[in-house]
């Protein structure tokens, strides 16, 4: 179902001929599951995506047709976009994170469309960006057009995260597992080892910047008798877990 609320932002879309469309995508594990249907659509044509850290894009980055319709711009590389990066068949954009939203916000880079996900809205039509915020709240408010995806399975969370359906275009309402990222399994020793020696290196009191990957996930249970600050775009259950641990 979609329910169309808003024209004017439609009639700008149509009007701005004079460069490629360009959409933000929710990225990580908020991302919409458009990306079957805007593949299949043969009507979507020179379209620019922009996203903060994609995986679910990864299975059409080989294909020669979508490559020649879609130009893939990504903020961050993940592991299975990493050697299409290398292989130039995707561009990443080196900055900040802090950054983007000003990016958006100034129009440096132009965005047509914001497909988000959210989750279902309250009797108020209050909606959830859920488990990832990031720049998707910059995205969207600096977007031509923002369509969400109502998801019964993506969590409520607060702050920053609440939008009204005032804010959005258009609602399509559909029900999927939220994306997950577990990590592997590596050399256990070689954890313990990395661990032994990051624990003696960080003090009590540490303010520690936590970033993507495997090794934040397999370092951190090693610090759960220090009493850290965490500065970090991102939440695992592991660092929930040390939060447990020192109440």
């Amino acid at each position: 179902m979609c329910a169309r609320k808003s024209s004017s932002h439609r009639k700008r879309v149509s009007k701005n001929k004079k460069r490629e469309p360009g959409i933000y995508r929710h990225g990580l594990w908020g991302t919409p599951a458009a990306n079957q249907s805007m593949v299949e659509n043969q009507s979507a044509q020179d379209i620019i995506v922009y996203q903060m850290l994609s995986s679910s894009l990864s299975k059409y980055i080989h294909d020669k047709k979508f490559l020649s319709r879609f130009s893939i711009k990504l903020f961050f590389i993940s592991v299975l976009m990493r050697q299409s990066a290398f292989e130039g068949k995707i561009d990443y954009i080196p900055v900040y994170l802090s950054q983007i939203p000003k990016i958006f916000e100034h129009r440096e880079i132009g965005l047509d469309v914001a497909l988000i996900q959210v989750c279902p809205p309250d009797k108020h039509g209050y909606c959830s960006l859920g488990i990832s915020v990031d720049i998707t709240l910059s995205g969207m408010k600096n977007a031509d057009l923002v369509i969400a995806q109502v998801n019964p399975q993506m969590p409520r969370t607060w702050g920053d995260s609440v939008v009204h359906i005032d804010e959005i275009d258009f609602l399509v309402e559909y029900e999927e597992p939220i994306l997950e990222s577990l990590p592997s399994q590596k050399n256990q020793k070689v954890i313990e080892r990395i661990g032994h020696y990051v624990n003696m290196l960080v003090d009590d009191g540490a303010t520690l910047q936590i970033g993507f990957g495997h090794l934040p996930d397999a370092v951190m249970p090693f610090l759960s008798d220090k009493k850290i600050w965490e500065s970090t775009p991102r939440s695992s259950p592991t660092d929930f877990c040390l939060c447990l641990r020192r109440k």
